[in-house]
């Protein structure tokens, strides 16, 4: 049995896309298709692109059935009710509570934080009030936040709960009363009051849940050895699951049987997972049925609740079309949104689609910049690019003219650099591989970086003109004296590509620097005469 909501977001696929059809599913469904226009009829699914799947979606979503006011009531009930039933069947089992008091000491010891044990964000007003704070601290602004704040105002009431499922477990094991039974009712209360997260939840059934697979499995060992020793596998089999725990399964084996040592060793084994449920067999098997019922029950509404709801993801997703993302994306992570509704609903809090639409708009607004932006963009800045391009959009309609960084820092209240900074951040990227039109003569698109001009690149004009300047000073060097052709080749870097400085060179030529500057002198008059080297003076009246 899958966790509880991980089976719910498993079901949750009724409503989502397909991602893929296979070749034979391609040929049935175009072969229907023209079967279809053969007849006169329009067919009204094709099974290429991302507009076909989103009509098919539209279409799975139009067939499921919308609750009514009554029906949407009783469906919530159910939530309630099996959600509650499942945590109070969990805890039935003495060794959930002893890992539900374990959370306690994680807490006191800093190793697990409060919000990882219960919910810190109760309604969708405390997490308008988290974001708040996050943006904050990612803005760099020192405040102490209202989530801290509510943290510190839960500890006392957690620790207080703790204490008293504490109390109620130690005379439960002293022998007081008689047994878990007597206190499970008041720990579940208890328990439902602390406002677990999911991931406590999903631990707490997982546990029982595991502890019951255990002992599947050392059944089926048992019933291996066993069915050899007794003559008849339906004997063994009535053996073992009549036993109400492993001393009363060891008596009826008998002694004979009990001696074989891979007997002996699943026996151990099964006393063990006694020990770490606190269960005996036939409360551990009635507990996880009950457990598996329950699970079913909180399931089976929270899927009709969704489903039932599934249209009203695509008209919100709908409104953010314009932000780049694609509508299909948009509607996954709507569908996220409200699977977080489904989970966290309260009647009485407000109408089911009025708390929904907040979750939704939620989930996909904070999607989107990592949608549309290539590279991770904080949502701080994210919140500001929205508000300066909404600031934008009134400024056009009203005045036909663009805010200026100032004006813009004036009426958001943010400091000039902090704008142009992001303006500058929240600039889209784009792929060089991105199609940009057809290619000449060739089957397909030209990337983008293939039509991009490359800034450090040289043309083939200079290219060859500085190939063609190349040959020109060797010649013109070849006409001076030795000395001179090499103490420019050295200070100009015509060979080694290095320009050395005068005392550099002097000393790798054995010179004196002045003497090397004279004849340094010497050398650039003789080619700068437009007599001596003519070559030399169009280069130089051209680029002139």
């Amino acid at each position: 049995m899958p966790p509880l909501g991980e089976s719910l977001e498993n079901e949750a696929e009724i409503v989502s896309f397909p991602t893929s059809l296979s070749e034979g599913e391609k040929k049935a469904a175009r072969a229907g298709q023209a079967g279809a226009i053969k007849n006169g009829h329009k067919p009204d699914l094709e099974v290429d692109g991302e507009a076909d799947l989103l009509r098919l979606y539209m279409r799975d979503i139009g067939r499921v059935h919308h609750l009514t006011l009554d029906e949407e009531t009783d469906v919530i009930a159910i939530i309630q009710s099996s959600r509650s039933a499942v945590l109070s069947e969990a805890l039935r089992a003495p060794g959930a509570v002893d890992l539900l008091l374990s959370w306690k000491d994680g807490y006191l010891q800093g190793t697990m934080p409060l919000r990882d044990i219960i919910e810190v964000v109760g309604s969708y007003e405390e997490h308008r009030a988290r974001v708040a704070d996050e943006v904050e601290a990612e803005a760099g602004n020192a405040s102490i936040g209202r989530l801290p704040i509510r943290e510190a105002a839960l500890r006392p009431g957690l620790l207080a709960a703790f204490d008293r499922i504490e109390a109620m477990r130690v005379d439960a094991a002293s022998g007081r009363a008689a047994g878990w039974s007597t206190h499970h009712h008041e720990t579940a209360r208890i328990a439902e009051g602390l406002h677990l997260i999911k991931l406590r939840q999903t631990d707490l059934q997982e546990f029982v849940l595991s502890v019951r697979r255990d002992l599947h499995s050392a059944e089926g060992k048992l019933l291996r050895h066993a069915q050899s020793l007794v003559g008849s596998r339906e004997r063994a089999v009535s053996l073992i699951t009549s036993a109400s725990d492993a001393d009363e399964l060891a008596m009826q084996l008998g002694d004979e049987i009990c001696r074989d040592a891979g007997v002996w060793a699943v026996l151990e084994t099964i006393r063990g997972i006694e020990r770490k449920s606190g269960l005996r067999l036939d409360e551990l098997r009635r507990v996880s049925a009950s457990l598996r019922a329950s699970i079913k029950a909180y399931e089976g509404a929270c899927k009709r609740l969704f489903c039932a709801h599934a249209g009203f993801v695509t008209s919100i997703a709908r409104r953010f079309e314009s932000s780049g993302a694609a509508l299909v994306d948009l509607i996954q992570t709507g569908n996220l949104g409200l699977l977080r509704a489904v989970e966290k609903f309260e009647p009485g809090r407000s109408r089911f689609a009025t708390y929904a639409e907040f979750w939704i708009r939620q989930f996909i607004a904070e999607s989107i910049p990592d949608e549309v932006n290539t590279v991770h963009i904080a949502s701080s800045v994210a919140d500001l690019s929205r508000r300066i391009a909404r600031a934008q959009e009134v400024s056009l309609a009203l005045h036909m003219k663009e805010l200026t960084f100032t004006e813009l820092s004036e009426m958001l209240g943010e400091s000039v650099d902090r704008i142009r900074g992001c303006m500058f951040t929240s600039g889209r990227a784009v792929s060089l591989d991105q199609p940009v039109g057809q290619a000449d003569g060739e089957d397909g698109e030209t990337p983008l970086k293939d039509v991009i001009a490359d800034d450090e690149d040289r043309s083939p004009y200079e290219i060859t003109l500085q190939s063609e300047m190349s040959r020109t000073f060797r010649k013109l060097l070849a006409r001076l004296p030795e000395q001179e052709s090499r103490v420019v080749a050295l200070r100009f870097g015509l060979e080694s590509g290095i320009e050395l400085s005068p005392d550099e060179a002097a000393r790798a030529i054995g010179i004196s620097r002045d003497k090397l500057l004279r004849i340094e002198q010497s050398a650039l008059r003789a080619l700068r005469s437009p007599v001596r080297s003519p070559e030399v003076w169009s280069y130089s009246r051209q680029f002139s």
